[in-house]
């Protein structure tokens, strides 16, 4: 069953500035321990020797399982004027950006993830490196990996990415973590969580949070370079807060600060802004226009209808024969007066027949047979055109023999009662027709 916090109207959508599990991933001990207080002079122990029991938290740490990406913007090897839009990443786990503590302080539930942008100036052409984890921590004086405890990652013989730029870089492109005390941490406003109405989204578990419309979001902090490959790299701070928040690792010009790469895509931002692609909408327009042949005669009520934007094109009626009809889209180049709505019970009545030409416009029959389509491709259409249909079928009986059992002065105070103590809609059925067959005798 959906919680509170869980429903949403359609078309709404809920913004959260975080969703921390209650604990981070790690290893924990549970310790129990029995004490009585006795009243009497029973001979009763005090205390009773406890139980320890050890538990884990699992969470991704170096790798991350691709289900957990919903989507990138930018999208990866694109190229449009991406110039003024920050790179973000959605998860389909709402909790995942704070799954894990990048400290041991209890206190910091900042999140563990981050994107950071460089440009192909900033980075080598192929800047990830693959290591083996229990590798991770061996490095050279001037390397500075993640500050983890050795048994983290020791025996651990799976390969990661990692991304070894200079601490200089990292400094001025990562999000100023401050002290975690500080509520004006820039991770946390770089990461939110969202609820959005995914009830017309098919193949959604409710039992996910991606089936509840539950995600969580990571924005990058610098705004793409104009003419240039930009990547973006989505990293582990799990092991880096001394670094983000300048309270202990001083780097060195030389040092270089090895992360771990969980994701990683590449786009350009390169071409006109959507501004400057409107501006240019009418520059040199004119209207659609159909060139005929040189030396071709064409009929002035065929032109007439060209030149309206109509087409001639081939068509099979239901008998098989075959025919020309005139066919046009919704953007026509001349002003067409709206047309009186009608309702058409299928498509056929919406066929309309051209005496001059002696030709049928199949234009609104397509436009309804197009739209019937488009709207049963709508899961949540779909569903409820159904529900309805199906309960129209079962109520309009029942409402008919109301009816007829109201014109014969039936007690219709206690029928009510009584139909709503029905288990079923066939035994109803059968008791109001039982019910009309003894009236008649």
């Amino acid at each position: 069953m959906l919680s509170a916090n869980d429903i949403i109207e359609p078309g709404e959508l809920k913004l959260q500035s975080f969703s921390r599990p209650p604990l981070p991933a790690g290893n924990y001990s549970l310790h129990s321990e029995l004490q009585v207080v006795s009243t009497g002079d029973a001979n009763i122990p005090e205390k009773f020797s406890g139980t320890e029991l050890l538990f884990s938290i699992k969470a991704p740490r170096f790798s991350l399982d691709s289900s957990l990406i919903h989507s990138v913007y930018p999208l990866p090897g694109s190229t449009a004027a991406y110039q003024d839009s920050m790179p973000h990443i959605v998860f389909t786990r709402k909790t995942l950006p704070w799954e894990r503590a990048i400290t041991t302080r209890s206190q910091d539930a900042r999140p563990w993830l981050c994107l950071l942008l460089l440009t192909e100036d900033e980075i080598a052409i192929e800047p990830l490196k693959k290591i083996q984890v229990k590798n991770l921590l061996n490095a050279a004086p001037d390397m500075l990996p993640p500050k983890l405890l050795p048994e983290d990652v020791a025996n651990i013989t799976d390969e990661i990415n990692v991304l070894e730029i200079k601490a200089s870089l990292f400094k001025n492109v990562a999000p100023r973590g401050n002290d975690f005390k500080n509520s004006s941490s820039e991770l946390d406003y770089l990461t939110h969580t969202r609820q959005a109405d995914t009830t017309k989204k098919p193949g959604t578990n409710i039992n996910d949070d991606n089936g509840r419309g539950w995600y969580s979001v990571i924005v990058g902090n610098r705004l793409p370079t104009v003419n240039k490959n930009n990547s973006v790299f989505l990293v582990s701070l799990d092991g880096y807060s001394d670094l983000i928040d300048g309270d202990g690792m001083q780097p060195s010009d030389n040092s270089i600060v090895r992360l771990v790469v969980l994701h990683q895509w590449q786009f350009t931002a390169k071409g006109p802004t959507f501004d400057k692609l409107v501006d240019e909408l009418n520059k040199d327009a004119a209207p659609l226009t159909m060139q005929f042949k040189t030396g071709v005669t064409v009929a002035p009520t065929l032109a007439k209808a060209i030149n309206y934007g109509y087409a001639p094109l081939n068509h099979t009626r239901r008998n098989g024969s075959q025919s020309l009809s005139w066919y046009r889209g919704p953007l026509v180049p001349v002003k067409v007066d709206k047309p009186p709505i009608y309702t058409f019970n299928n498509a056929d009545a919406a066929l309309r027949f051209d005496t001059t030409n002696n030709m049928f416009d199949i234009s609104y029959a397509v436009a309804w047979q197009l739209g019937r389509l488009l709207a049963l491709q709508d899961a949540g259409f779909a569903t409820t055109m159904s529900n309805w249909k199906n309960a129209y079928k079962r109520d309009t009986p029942l409402e008919i023999a109301k009816e007829i059992l109201v014109g014969m002065k039936i007690d219709m105070d206690g029928l009510t009662s009584l139909i709503s103590d029905i288990e079923s809609d066939e035994i109803l059925t059968d008791y109001l027709i039982e019910l009309w067959s003894e009236s008649l005798s």
